[in-house]
């Protein structure tokens, strides 16, 4: 094994502008969202039909199956 086990940064002296001074996403940064977005964009949410505990798509098929012979249902009524 050699003594430099993994990978290790080169020294200071040797390093290039991106490891050393430049910032990181360099141009690509953009402003958050403000407080106010946020909590409009949550309280929409909420309004526009989220659920606590929406029905699934195989929820009716597991009804069916797990229904004795003959019993219906009594969603329909």
């Amino acid at each position: 094994m050699s003594s430099r086990e993994g990978r290790q940064s080169p020294p200071p002296e040797s390093q290039s502008g991106r490891q050393l001074n430049d910032p990181p996403a360099e141009g690509k940064a953009q402003a958050a969202p403000s407080k106010d977005f946020s909590k409009n964009k949550s309280e929409q949410t909420k309004e526009h039909g989220l659920s606590s505990n929406p029905e699934g798509p195989l929820d009716k098929q597991a009804e069916l199956k797990a229904s004795k012979p003959g019993e219906r249902s009594m969603d329909g009524l």
